[in-house]
């Protein structure tokens, strides 16, 4: 099976602070109170669900977006069609029906990848989603492909955090509009 046709391995890997929070759950009784632990109690609730077979239409994505906030041209929805249609990477996070995170890239599978977008719901933040939908992205890649991707001004200290690297041999030619 081609990289680009692989499934993604369904087996959610923890951080360590999630880890001990898990092992904490399987200890508790039903009676219990439940946790102050912000982290925790979001284990309690239903397990998001990574994907990468399924497109979100633009409009849900759009809002995903708006909310995050990630700054995209989303009052041009067909504009955000587009921008799916010419990826050949998306990658969703999921709570039950809902859209709590996306991740947008291309890829020529073999030396060079680029992450456009990823955007969590503020609900969903600081709970390892886009951590995780990064890691799939690069994990399943494999380390012949170099990843690369451009923060926004509000996410430039996230990806520091989580490991990335910054570059300075980067060149732009900037689009109107």
């Amino acid at each position: 099976m081609s990289k680009s046709t692989a499934s993604f391995s369904p087996v959610l890997r923890f951080p360590p602070r999630l880890r001990v929070s898990a092992v904490n759950l399987l200890s508790r009784s039903p009676d219990d109170p439940i946790p102050d632990d912000p982290i925790v109690y979001n284990l309690l609730r239903m397990p998001i669900t990574y994907r990468h077979d399924l497109r979100p239409p633009a409009e849900e994505i759009v809002k995903l977006y708006d909310a995050s906030p990630l700054f995209r041209p989303t009052k041009d929805v067909e504009r955000i069609r587009r921008m799916y249609d010419g990826s050949n990477i998306v990658l969703t996070a999921w709570d039950e029906h809902r859209l709590v995170g996306i991740l947008r890239g291309w890829t020529d599978f073999a030396y060079d990848g680029y992450v456009c977008d990823l955007a969590v719901l503020p609900d969903y933040q600081k709970q390892g989603i886009g951590r995780e939908l990064l890691r799939r992205v690069t994990d399943h890649y494999g380390s012949q492909v170099q990843w690369v991707l451009r923060a926004s001004q509000i996410a430039v200290d996230y990806y520091k955090h989580i490991g990335w690297v910054p570059i300075e041999n980067g060149w732009c030619w900037r689009r109107e509009g």
